[in-house]
């Protein structure tokens, strides 16, 4: 009977091919099962031929994206019943509402990364326990999801001098800060030796203690202010927490960044600049101080939102507080411990899109059970996007310095009056890769090419190389203007019109030009305010 298998899958396939396409309103979750059940039997068939697989393929995985847009929308639906209707549950109803919402988020885990939630599941030798969801959302049978949420769910580890000295030793306790990106290597190095932090060998070399150049660590570090208690009715007490301090860190070893003296990872870097440069892995460490015991919490939370977005070179081209926060009240039955604890966690994210937007929430959750969950600061961007090779921009010849200004608050260089008619559409081509949205400032060259922005383009063209800051900078060059003249008739020869159009030849007439290389969306704006 195997010989025929094959031959059934092809079977199979074909009438499915053959039948009208199947949307999500259309079809129950069970069928859709089903149906997935069915065909990754044929995608298991070795038998099977190539183009019977390729067909299958693309059919599967049309079937699984109906069927997590399905489980997305049952999923939200029930957090949101949940969050409604959860002071009504009993126990045993809140278990069973947490049971279903905790199925849910694995089966759309096994959908989107079946690998992944096999790791997770197997994953003993970290002293914490991590539950993790992954959905792409806003999807479509025929649509590739643009966007990716990825829960990360830890239980918090006590950490103390004893046990993480170097953490216990670098940290500025009551600000909740780390001073520089050095001591973050050290801070994370310890949480990977104590086993909070799993790293795999190709993004740390446990040997020589080093980071690769793509390892990228959001580092979450908060201080919660000391407890204040008040007497319940019932002579019970009550305790309080609220976020005294708390400061989010990029750490990267700097040659993430790129070429020359970029590869210095700056203050700057760790503690402002929110950017990931381009990586398919993101790690996360989290440090909670002060957390009294009274008061502890079962899982931190970590919810990663990945937004696709388009390449900033292709844009370019295409476009030519501090929160203070309490802690729910908690009951105490009898003495209230207000022994403080220190705490940390972290995992990893693998990221389906680059270039994104990371949004991350973090998040504390008292009870797994009977919530609730309480959002610790608002939601912090970073914006993950690498280096090019090319960018485009727009050149403007300049005689005078008073013909551009600088606008410090959004770090462009602008012209203040932009004639069309002088200005060039340019591609920038780059030795190395450079990051076109940084401000570093380089005298190493780069080609710049173009042609002028009017009816003509060709009949105006600039050849140079440019230099300076990445967000606005110089060029040196030559502008190429068409020029007529005739071949053969020379001054004070007689000829008709004719007869002279049917002389003139084309040549390029070079000159030298100065100006600014300037990024597109200063000059858009530049030219909507002079239509006004």
């Amino acid at each position: 009977m195997r010989k025929f298998a094959g031959i059934r899958s092809l079977i199979f396939v074909a009438v499915c091919m053959t039948a009208p396409t199947i949307s999500a309103q259309q079809i129950t979750i069970a069928e859709l099962r089903d149906q997935i059940r069915k065909f990754e039997l044929v995608a298991r068939d070795s038998k099977a031929p190539s183009q019977v697989q390729s067909i299958n393929e693309s059919v599967l995985r049309n079937r699984r994206l109906q069927l997590r847009t399905l489980l997305r929308y049952q999923l939200e639906s029930l957090r949101k019943y949940q969050a409604g209707y959860q002071t009504h549950f009993s126990a045993k109803e809140k278990q069973t509402v947490v049971s279903g919402i905790n199925a849910l988020e694995v089966e759309i885990q096994s959908l989107d990364h079946p690998s992944l939630t096999a790791a997770s599941s197997s994953r003993t030798e970290a002293p914490t326990t991590f539950a993790r969801s992954t959905a792409p959302m806003n999807v479509s049978a025929a649509v590739v999801p643009q966007s990716q949420v990825v829960v990360v769910r830890s239980t918090p580890v006590t950490f103390t001098l004893a046990n993480a000295p170097v953490t216990y030793a670098t940290l500025d306790f009551p600000n909740a800060v780390i001073f520089n990106s050095t001591d973050a290597g050290r801070i994370i190095k310890e949480a990977i030796a104590k086993g909070v932090l799993n790293v795999a060998p190709e993004y740390y070399d446990g040997a020589s203690k080093t980071f690769s150049d793509d390892f990228y660590c959001v580092i979450h570090v908060m201080r919660w202010a000391d407890p204040s208690a008040a007497n319940a009715a019932d002579g019970s007490a009550k305790l309080t927490q609220t976020v005294a301090s708390q400061n989010w860190y990029v750490f990267n070893n700097g040659k993430g960044k790129g070429f020359g003296n970029s590869k210095t990872w700056s203050n700057e870097d760790f503690t402002s600049l929110n950017r990931i440069f381009g990586v398919k892995r993101i790690h996360q460490l989290y440090i909670h101080l002060n957390s009294i015991k009274s008061l502890r919490y079962a899982q931190a939370r970590y919810d990663f939102n990945i937004e696709k977005k388009a390449p900033q070179n292709l844009s370019n081209l295409f476009n030519v507080a501090q929160l203070f926060i309490t802690f729910p009240s908690a009951a105490v039955a009898g003495a209230v411990d207000n022994t403080p604890e220190n705490l940390w966690g972290g995992d990893s994210v693998d990221l389906l899109y680059v270039p994104s937007n990371v949004t991350i929430t973090a998040s504390i959750v008292k009870d797994v059970v009977a919530g609730p969950m309480v959002a610790l600061d608002k939601p912090k961007k970073f914006d993950n996007e690498g280096r090019y090779w090319w960018d485009v921009s727009v050149a403007l010849p300049v005689k005078h310095i008073s013909q551009t200004q600088f606008d410090t608050t959004a770090n462009t260089v602008t012209a203040k009056k932009v004639d069309k008619q002088n200005a060039f559409a340019l591609i920038n081509l780059y030795p190395v890769p450079v990051d076109i949205k940084g401000s570093t400032f380089t005298w190493v060259p780069h080609f710049v090419g173009g042609v002028a922005i009017q009816k003509q383009p060709l009949k105006k063209f600039l050849l140079g190389a440019g230099f300076g800051p990445r967000f606005a900078n110089f060029y040196v060059g030559a502008v190429f203007t068409e020029e007529k003249k005739p071949s053969t008739l020379k001054e004070g020869d007689s000829a008709t019109q004719s007869q002279l159009d049917a002389d003139l030849r084309k040549h390029y007439k070079p000159k030298f030009s100065f100006g600014f290389n300037l990024p597109v969306r200063g000059i858009l704006e530049s030219l909507k305010a002079d239509s006004k």
